[in-house]
């Protein structure tokens, strides 16, 4: 068993057969409800529908006028912002080069001045300091100790070169004549040193000692 809906209230200037047909819709059984096309038909026979989109179009041109209406308002505000601000611009005056003090040297290569007005021109210096480079000391000559010269002694069979340290003699070479052959010979360092010579027909025997006046030669000639 299915109740049925409970009657609508009065409604001010709501036609009777709109009254109905919304009564309707409240059915609880659904065969007694109106169709789609039965209710577009009373609404639109009714004047209801019309004057639903009179209000739509209506409310459509009031949010346009006060969207119109925001969009001056801000151009306004940004406007006069605007030229406020030039108003309260000032200008930058043009920087003058730094003037370089004589006596200071600048800095190689040179620094790049900037042509922008709004920053100053700036010349950086900086003072080099001379170094002293502290010469070094001459050195001193070293004196090599001079070898004792020799002493060239000759005989038929040939010469030797001799040279005296002091009492002690050393023969540095010996040279045996054309023909000649060196036998013997006793180099030193010693008190005395030796050296013979020899051919087939003759034979030379040379002895060396040191004095105090240097090389003391005895030279021997044998005929064989």
């Amino acid at each position: 068993m299915t109740v049925p809906a409970r009657p609508l209230p009065m409604i001010p200037g709501l036609p009777a057969p709109v009254r109905d047909i919304c009564q309707r819709c409240l059915d609880p059984d659904p065969a007694g409800r109106p169709s789609a096309a039965e209710l577009a038909a009373v609404l639109a026979g009714s004047g209801v529908h019309d004057a639903a989109a009179t209000r739509v179009r209506r409310v459509r041109v009031l949010a346009g006028v006060g969207a119109a209406v925001v969009l001056l308002t801000l151009t306004g505000i940004l406007s006069a912002a605007w030229g406020a601000g030039d108003e309260n611009r000032t200008t930058v005056p043009e920087a003058q080069p730094t003037q370089v003090p004589s006596g200071v040297a600048a800095l190689s290569p040179s620094p790049q001045v900037t042509s922008d007005p709004g920053v100053p021109s700036v010349v950086a210096t900086q003072s080099v300091p001379t170094t002293t480079v502290a010469s070094r000391p001459p050195v001193p000559a070293t004196t090599t100790a001079q070898a004792p010269s020799g002493r060239l002694v000759e005989a038929v069979g040939g010469t030797v070169e001799v040279a005296c340290n002091g009492t002690v003699v050393r023969m540095l070479s010996a040279a045996p004549a054309p023909g000649f052959t060196a036998v013997q010979t006793v180099w030193g360092p010693a008190k005395e040193v030796k050296a013979v010579f020899e051919s087939e027909a003759h034979k030379s025997e040379i002895r060396v000692k040191c004095t105090a006046e240097g090389p003391a030669p005895t030279i021997r000639e044998d005929p064989r």
